[in-house]
């Protein structure tokens, strides 16, 4: 059965933090009184697995604007001020079915990684979702694994449009919005930022993206560790390259391709060194990465595939038949590539190839 994405959607805040603002620790002692909540879970959180959140801030003046702005190519994140996650969401999706008006889904999937007042954060913003679209059922949340859940979520739509005859029309969406006293920034590896993405996928062949595979891996690995190690120097920076290049390459290998036959590639704004090494492994080419500023918004976990599927197809050199690789890594080792071939008109029998 063919997947297909049918139209897309993304929103990021305009408004921007430098690293000046982002390696004072006074920041992240500073949260407004209306995030107490997230603030005590945020310090819950760490207590649960030994670590103090004042160490945390801390560490965050001991990291290098250098190397963030040298190796890891960030110097700034999205923020949002004003929105809720679920105020996010919705953004999102309004913005979609504006590209789509006569498409409203069926069901929903929802992605999210960071913390927002509460811990039932995933579970609001679908219930919003479900509210403003008038459903009664099919909405999932699913979380913990980075910028993994999307690609885990199409797996999860692929079986409901196979499983399900009357579900003709779907919206996948990720969000993210980082609060204090979680850090922003990871060490030099990475910086976290804010936005929301949404894409509205049917089955059936037709114009739009086609989802040709998509294949993850959530096993955590030797050597990765939970974000904030690698902030406080409690662990190494592994090979964030070598998981996802594997899974890349054994993609590929069964449809007898190779990176450089790719027209597109769209790799996360997680960091440019491990950006490099991943291009260099598969064999892909720089040149031909999605049409996006690399550093403009930092890191936007599993908003990241979303988003950059979005810029791609607002380019202008965007062709029928064209091939795209999406690919992530997580902070723990999860990984995931998913590839996909556009289509700007409908196949028919004439113009079928064999």
């Amino acid at each position: 059965m063919t997947l297909r994405i049918v139209a897309t959607s993304a929103y990021v805040p305009a408004t921007r933090l430098g690293l000046n603002e982002l390696l004072d620790p006074r920041t992240l002692r500073s949260p407004v009184p209306e995030w107490e909540a997230t603030c005590e879970l945020t310090k819950h959180i760490f207590a649960m697995h030994g670590y103090d959140a004042d160490a945390v801030c801390d560490a965050v003046a001991t990291v290098s604007a250098v190397e963030l702005r040298g190796r890891a190519g960030l110097g700034q994140v999205a923020v949002e001020r004003e929105l809720r996650m679920p105020e996010m969401c919705v953004t999102a999706m309004r913005r979609l079915l504006e590209a789509a008006p006569a498409a409203s889904p069926q069901a929903i999937v929802l992605c999210q990684t960071s913390l927002d007042n509460d811990h039932n954060t995933n579970v609001s913003s679908v219930l919003r979702l479900q509210c403003e679209l008038g459903l009664n059922t099919g909405a999932f949340a699913i979380g913990s694994q980075d910028a993994v859940s999307p690609f885990i979520a199409l797996g999860l739509l692929r079986d409901m449009f196979k499983t399900d005859p009357g579900l003709q029309r779907a919206m996948l969406c990720s969000v993210e919005r980082w609060r204090e006293p979680y850090p922003r920034v990871i060490g030099a590896l990475t910086l976290l930022g804010d936005g929301a993405a949404a894409w509205l996928l049917e089955p059936g062949d037709g114009p739009g993206w086609h989802v040709l595979d998509v294949r993850s891996s959530t096993q955590a690995l030797p050597g990765f560790a939970e974000p904030w190690c690698y902030l406080l120097g409690q662990a190494s920076v592994p090979d964030f390259a070598a998981p996802v290049a594997d899974l890349i390459l054994s993609m590929l290998a069964e449809r007898r391709m190779q990176g450089s036959d790719l027209k597109w590639t769209l790799p996360p704004h997680f960091n440019r060194s491990v950006l490099a090494r991943v291009e260099a492994l598969c064999g892909m080419r720089g040149e031909r990465r999605g049409p996006s500023d690399f550093g403009e918004h930092g890191y936007l976990c599993t908003v990241e595939p979303l988003l950059r599927l979005h810029e791609l197809r607002q380019s202008p050199q965007l062709r029928d038949g064209d091939l795209a690789l999406a690919w992530v890594c997580g902070f723990e080792g999860a990984c995931a590539a998913a590839l996909f071939q556009y289509r700007d008109v409908v196949a028919t029998p004439s113009t079928q190839t064999h």
